[in-house]
């Protein structure tokens, strides 16, 4: 199997020294970057497979001319299969423990979305990858509106949507928006439950997203997308493939 050669790396390598260090992309060049990891997921979707681990460590930056990136979503290690039955479901049984089923929040913390974190567990415990590659339990349990009685994710695509506007944000300010909102942005557990509140209190969430962020749009309208793509809610949430459809993004 022959891969292309990214010489540049990944974008957390990128972004660590651009633009004076501080990894604030231009509206316009985020829109570059999120096209085209937005059309992989988009094709990968329509094949009915998830990608559940996106973020700028699992995005390769191929060249760059100017302030243009050309980029490639690279990670496939948590990918999942979606069921055919509509392309909805996809059981979460990524890991296995003495042959008994866990059912994992699989992704980075800081990319993964509400409902990933809302999940009952068939043993103690539910381990979570955080950004810097290392694991967190929990024991908490709570109820799990985004999954059916089967242990099945009802909107499983709606994954990789939440974890595309997470990065956005994070290309437009720099900063993932998650730690940013937390008291101590090293505290593991601070960022869960953030994630977890927003998804019971969307409203909360929308004013502090619109009121942080009303500056980085540079009139694009590019901030319109980005809600649609972060609703907390997975049957509300916008698909990757609807929002790459949009007129800012053509």
């Amino acid at each position: 199997m022959v891969y292309e050669r990214a010489l540049l790396g990944d974008l957390t390598s990128v972004l660590k020294d651009w633009n004076g260090g501080t990894g604030v992309v231009a509206a316009k060049d985020s829109i570059h970057i999120i096209r085209q990891v937005g059309r992989a997921l988009a094709f990968m979707h329509d094949l009915d497979v998830v990608h559940r681990d996106i973020k700028p460590a699992n995005i390769l930056v191929l060249s760059i001319e100017g302030t243009r990136m050309e980029v490639q979503v690279a990670d496939l290690g948590l990918g999942a299969r979606c069921a055919t039955d509509e392309s909805r479901h996809v059981q979460e049984s990524y890991w296995s423990v003495d042959n008994e089923r866990v059912i994992p929040g699989a992704g980075t913390l800081d990319f993964m979305a509400p409902e990933s974190l809302e999940m009952n567990v068939s043993r103690s415990g539910l381990f979570l990858q955080i950004a810097e590659d290392e694991e967190i339990e929990s024991d908490e349990e709570t109820e799990t509106p985004a999954f059916d009685a089967g242990g099945f994710l009802l909107y499983p695509k709606k994954l990789d949507a939440w974890s595309l506007g997470i990065l956005w944000l994070l290309l437009l300010d720099g900063l993932n928006p998650m730690r940013k909102q937390c008291n101590d942005e090293n505290d593991h557990t601070e960022v869960q439950d953030l994630i977890v509140a927003c998804g019971s209190d969307s409203a909360s969430f929308y004013t502090q997203y619109s009121e942080q962020y009303a500056d980085k749009d540079e009139g694009t309208g590019i901030l319109t997308l980005i809600w649609e793509l972060l609703q907390p809610g997975p049957e509300e949430r916008a698909t990757v493939a609807h929002v790459m459809y949009k007129e800012e993004m053509v």
